[in-house]
């Protein structure tokens, strides 16, 4: 018993003697428990007073063991990480205001001053230094062009054939002599004119402080023209212009393509009135639609002054041409212009001796297309006309 009891004290003298000696060890450097992290074995001191004297072998567990307290330790969780992960990317956001001041800059543009300079076919130049708001047009093509550029006229001349996106526009009367007082009260700041009536309309705008603009507009090419005119000079829209230009363009190649390979016809055009028949000249709105379908006009074999649109009816010229395609242009009433035109062909001889007759080539053209210049229908009457000419 004295034996056993003393061997007890001496183990619980010695695991005191390694407690002490590990307590003081434990002070180590970081870095050094780092290398030799105590996870491995799970703390046995304790049982050590209570196992049977056959255990002393396990004792030394203890010593190991002892550093289980190092977990308290808080080099671990690296809160010195932290901040460098954050602290310098948050500058990155700063550039993205940036992004959207540029667009201010463009603002200014609209209100830079432009001059639009236009210039008449006599060369008279016409200076205007802000683009019109309020435009009277007096011709129905030029009405129908600007309406098509998305320029609504306040005012138009007279007429029964107006689209029907004009039909709420005021109306002033005849192209060549307009209602001055219902054109002044619908204070234009600018009036569109054909030049053929420049010589009378111009003085009398002048008197009243109308400005003025005189153009032409007959002839297919005049509308061509006339369109590139107001979109790139004088309503900076030439981006729907040219898209519409391109759009008649196409057309007009595919009608043209009809007279490709075919000889070319020789063609009368008859412009009646109730009170005569005239020609209507290659300078004239069907005649230059003819001329560009191939079709030889009857008055080019004459000395035809350029912009002279019709000429007396002449039979002796029209037997030695011998047309072999005669086209009727009704100036009135389309019955009334029927029963004149029947009554020509049926009472003068002359007319069945021509081979467009003896062929059954002789054409009444549609009112609407035909009669004058419909502004961007026209592209219609040239595909007509193509298929009149080359069935």
């Amino acid at each position: 018993m004295r034996k056993f009891l003393a061997l007890t004290l001496v183990v619980a003298l010695a695991a005191f003697t390694v407690g002490c000696a590990t307590q003081t060890a434990q002070p180590a450097p970081a870095n050094q428990q780092a290398q030799t992290p105590p996870v491995t074995n799970p703390p046995v001191s304790t049982p050590a007073p209570t196992t049977p004297p056959t255990t002393p072998a396990p004792a030394p567990a203890p010593s190991v063991a002892a550093p289980a307290p190092t977990p308290s330790t808080p080099v671990v969780a690296q809160p010195a990480a932290r901040p460098v992960a954050t602290t310098p990317v948050a500058p990155a956001p700063s550039p993205a205001p940036q992004v959207h001041t540029p667009p201010a800059a463009v603002t200014p543009a609209p209100t830079e001053p432009h001059v639009f300079r236009l210039v008449e076919t006599d060369g008279t130049e016409l200076v205007l230094e802000e683009i019109p708001r309020r435009i009277v047009a007096l011709s129905v093509n030029t009405a129908g062009v600007l309406a098509s550029m998305g320029i609504m006229p306040v005012g138009m001349s007279t007429t029964a054939r107006a689209h029907h996106i004009l039909r709420d526009v005021p109306q002033v009367g005849r192209p060549a002599a307009p209602d001055i007082e219902r054109l002044r009260a619908l204070r234009p700041d600018l009036v569109i004119a054909n030049i053929l009536f420049k010589p009378s309309l111009a003085p009398v705008f002048r008197q009243h402080g109308l400005t003025a603009y005189f153009i032409d507009n007959q002839r297919y090419s005049d509308v061509i023209a006339n369109l590139e005119m107001f979109g790139r000079a004088f309503f900076n829209n030439a981006n729907h212009a040219q898209a519409l230009i391109d759009h008649i363009r196409q057309r007009e190649r595919a009608a043209l393509r009809a007279a490709q390979g075919r000889p070319s016809p020789r063609v009368l055009i008859i412009w009646g009135t109730p009170q005569s028949f005239m020609l209507s000249t290659q300078y004239s709105y069907v005649g230059e639609m003819v001329s560009m379908l191939g079709g030889r006009n009857v008055t080019e074999g004459m000395n035809v002054a350029r912009h002279t649109q019709t000429i007396p009816l002449s039979m002796e010229n029209i037997i030695a041409f011998n047309p072999e395609i005669i086209l009727r242009i009704s100036h009135g009433s389309p019955e009334q212009m029927a029963q004149m035109f029947q009554r020509e062909f049926t009472q003068n001889p002359v007319w069945g001796r021509l081979a467009a007759v003896q062929n059954g080539r002789v054409i009444d053209l549609p009112v609407d297309l035909f009669m004058s210049n419909p502004g961007l229908p026209m592209i219609d009457a040239l595909e007509a006309l193509a298929r009149f000419m080359y069935p």
